[in-house]
Order: structure tokens, then sequence, then C-alpha cells
């Protein structure tokens, strides 16, 4: 798991695996922002393109970046 970001008062992270990408096993992970129930899950990584990751991206195989828009 990366650290959390501070944006305008809320904390935000991802996880490298859970969430409902199928393509992944466990998963893929998910982008969360952390409310005072619980966590608000963002995003679910599907694999493939979508995320960023230590792996993949292309020919070069050097991983991916994403973005997330508040």
């Amino acid at each position: 798991m990366a650290p959390l970001v501070a944006v305008n008062g809320t904390l935000y992270g991802t996880t490298s695996s859970g969430g409902s990408g199928s393509s992944c096993g466990a998963g893929c992970g998910i982008v969360f922002k952390l409310i005072t129930s619980g966590e608000d899950i963002l995003h679910n990584f599907q694999g493939g393109a979508d995320g960023t990751t230590s792996k993949g991206g292309g020919s070069d195989d050097e991983g991916t970046v994403f973005s997330v828009t508040p």
C-alpha cells in the first residue's frame, strides 16, 4: 500500500490488491478515501492499462501510471 495523501483535509490511498478486478485473482487494487464510517471506494482497478503497476505498460514492461481527479 502506498502512503496516504491528504487533499483539502481528506485522506486518499491505494491498495495493490482487493476490489472487484477479476483479472487479478484477489482483485487488482482500489483507490479509496477515508471517511468517518470507514472508506469510500473511488475506483476498482481492472488490470492491464488500468492503474499504476510495477510491470506492464508496453513493450518495455516498466509499468504504468494513473491519475485521479477529485
